[in-house]
Order: structure tokens, then sequence, then C-alpha cells
């Protein structure tokens, strides 16, 4: 058999049928060519990605100042973190990408090169493992440079509770997510409190408790739609972790 030499034809093929999702751009970030993978991870064929810019597969978890980061630091050469994309049908999932810039022989720059890994893929052998682990990667992007309440919406959303509060050292409020009577009620109480007590007085079915080493916190409250589960309960751990609280 005649050795496998890497000509042209081969690198697109190899490229086109690689299990990652690959996108290639320009300088200005508008998509030139998308791999099998690209298109069935966000649900477009190849001609509705084309030409068109790579931020429309950005959730909007991701704050102004990462797509900033990834931009200055690509054109520099290379860019790699956790992100929340977004697929063609509306869902936003966290994926771990790589990009980089591409040169021509003589050092100057010609695009950029994506390669996006969903992280779901991770949490489906044993929830609490998988969760703590895959998930304070990930989950990064969505608290990395939230606060306030788009942090406490980036919690409930993670660990698929209604109502989440985030305190600073002095009981206060700093953010919050879900019914604002709620929020009245639990700015009533200088944090911490115990999970039992806050479950009790707001006729929660459940409750999540995380307190920061200096005096704040977190409570993330399920009211009336479901009880926590342990796969809520790792997703909160791992949140905690990278708001830098401990469960």
């Amino acid at each position: 058999m005649p050795p496998l030499l890497p000509t042209n034809e081969l690198i697109c093929r190899c490229a086109f049928e690689v299990a990652e999702a690959l996108i290639w751009t320009d300088l200005a970030g508008t998509m030139v060519w998308v791999n099998r993978r690209a298109q069935e991870l966000f649900g477009y064929a190849g001609e509705e990605m084309v030409g068109k810019p790579m931020a429309m597969l950005y959730g909007a978890a991701n704050s102004a100042e990462l797509a900033k980061e990834i931009a200055d630091a690509t054109l520099a050469g290379n860019w790699r973190g956790d992100i929340v994309n977004v697929t063609k049908a509306g869902l936003e999932f966290p994926c771990q990408m790589t990009s980089t810039l591409i040169r021509d022989d003589s050092g100057a720059p010609i695009g950029i090169a994506g390669v996006l890994v969903d992280l779901r893929r991770l949490w489906v052998s044993d929830p609490e493992a998988d969760l703590e682990a895959a998930g304070a990667r990930s989950l990064i992007a969505i608290i990395a440079g939230a606060r306030g309440d788009e942090a406490a919406r980036a919690v409930a959303e993670g660990a698929g509770m209604e109502t989440v509060a985030l305190f600073d050292e002095k009981g206060g409020i700093t953010g919050f997510f879900g019914d604002p009577l709620l929020r009245e009620v639990l700015g009533r109480h200088p944090f911490p409190q115990t999970e039992g007590a806050i479950s009790v007085e707001v006729g929660a079915k459940g409750a999540l408790q995380g307190s920061v080493k200096s005096g704040g916190g977190v409570i993330a409250l399920s009211v009336d739609r479901k009880e926590v589960t342990e796969v809520g309960r790792a997703f909160f751990k791992a949140m905690l972790r990278v708001l830098r609280i401990s469960p």
C-alpha cells in the first residue's frame, strides 16, 4: 500500500471530517469555511454559515469583556478558553474554544481557525464528578465578567433554580434573579441563613447555600417548579467555585 501523503485534497478532507467543530474566518471574523461537525453542532447548513459573522454563534451570556479578550488574544496569536455558544434553534451551551491566527509564508496574517469542543458531552456518566469537574471550567464563561443580577441569573439557570440572591459580607443583596417579592423577603435576612429556615419562610421546595470566606454568599431557591436534584447540587457547587464561594 503506498504511503498516505498530506495532499491538499487529503488535508481538506481530514479537516471536514474531524470530530470537533472547525471554523475558518477572515480577519474580520466572517466565516469562510465550516466542517461537518460545526454544521451538526450549530444546526446550520454550511451555506447558512459561510459569509456570516462568527459572532452569530456566541451566546448572550458572554460578556463584552470576554469578546474583546478573545479578539485581542487571537490577533496576537491565539486564545483558548470556555465560552457559551448558541444553536440555530436558540439553545445556549458551553464550549471550549481555541482560536488561532493563520499566517502565510511571509508571516502576514490571512485568517483565523477556530476549534470548538462541546462540553456537554462530558456530563453524561457521573453527574457529580462530571458537573463539578467540567462545570467549573465551562461555567467560567457564564460567570466571568458577569456582575450583580447577571451573575445571579447565570447561577439560577445553571443550577435549575427559580430564585438566586447574592450577598456581600454585610448581608446586603448584590445580585438577584427571580420573583421581586422574594428579593424583599431575602433582603431582610443578614447572610448566612440555614437552608431549612429560608425554605420554610419563603415556601421553597428546596434551597442551596454557599458562603464566601469573608462573609458574603449566595442562596438559590426552587420555589414552585421542582425539588433540588443531585445534578442541580453538583452544578451549584461548580458555579460556587467559579464565583470563589465555598459551598
